[in-house]
Order: structure tokens, then sequence, then C-alpha cells
């Protein structure tokens, strides 16, 4: 058998050979570090063609992704990530937690003053809170702010008023959007 193998063995079926293993070995390697962006033609590669998970922000160039780009129902809390979703707190008149979300504490500090701390930085955040009453009672009127703690990150420190302005022990809604 091997007598069979020799007689055919020629210097063009040898180079042959080592050319189709360098190819095969190499030859890959070779070409995914000489193709560049600009030997693909525009819109060839698709949403197909990309593994799941793999464009991370850092790939998108700025307003790539638009409101109208995106589909409608495309994106839900489900699918944002954790420091993405909306914090809130609805609070007593004495300070305490009624029910919120990502809230770790929430206490008055001062006569119609409070401080609600969440379970992140907050600073960069937007603040917005309401003034509220129990679910059968009209609304109260009044004025609510909101500022930064002096100390605290992860804190927003709530006023209210009456409306004449004097400090007014109210109950409350905050909502922090980052």
């Amino acid at each position: 058998m091997l007598k069979r193998f020799r007689r055919r063995l020629t210097y063009a079926n040898v180079m042959a050979t080592i050319a189709a293993f360098g190819v095969l070995a190499g030859g890959g390697a070779y070409a995914a570090t000489k193709i560049g962006s600009n030997d693909i033609r525009r819109n060839a590669v698709r949403s197909k063609h990309i593994k799941n998970g793999q464009v991370k922000r850092l790939d998108l160039g700025r307003g790539a992704v638009t409101r109208e780009r995106i589909a409608n129902g495309a994106v839900n809390e489900g699918k944002l990530d954790s420091n993405s979703k909306a914090r809130w707190a609805v609070v007593t008149n004495g300070g305490d937690l009624v029910r919120e979300r990502g809230v770790v504490a929430s206490e008055s500090i001062g006569t119609a003053v409070y401080e609600v701390t969440f379970n992140r930085d907050v600073s960069e955040c937007a603040w917005s809170a309401t003034l509220a009453r129990n679910v059968d009672a009209a609304p109260v009127p009044g004025e609510i702010g909101v500022r930064p703690p002096t100390d605290n990150p992860n804190g927003v420190v709530v006023h209210t008023w009456n409306s004449a302005g004097a400090p007014s022990i109210n109950r409350f809604h905050l909502v922090v959007t980052c």
C-alpha cells in the first residue's frame, strides 16, 4: 500500500497539501486581521449575523438608538439594567415608608423635612415629589420641594409647606429616575 502511495507522490501533490494546511490552519486568522470595515459592503452585516448579547453600548455611535428606531414594546422593565429602573417611595407624614422600590430608609429629620435614602447613588438622577393623601381623600393643597442632602449621595431631602409657605407635615410620593 505504501508503494502505491509513493508512486503518486509528486512535488505538486506535496505543495498542494502544504498550501491546504496553511490556509486551514492560519488563513482564517490572517483574514481576520486584514479585513476591516472598509472591506465590508454597507448594510451587509445584519442582526442575524451578530451573536446575541455581543453589541455593547460602546459599540454604538451617538444617536444610533433613538425612540423612533425602537419598536413599541421592545423595551420593558424586565429588560432594563437594575440601575436604570425608577426608584420611588410613598411616605407618611411621620416619615415612615408605606411602600417603595429601591429605598433603604426614610425618616423625618425636622418639621416637615424628610430624608429618603435609596440603594444606590442618586445624586445625578432626576427627582420628583408630590403631596399625597389617603386613597379616598381629596389632594392636599400645599407645596413640596426636593434637594440633595449634604452628606449622602444615595439620599433625597423632601420639604413640605402649606399654601401660605409655612412648613406643613404631609404625606408624599417621591420618584427618582436615573
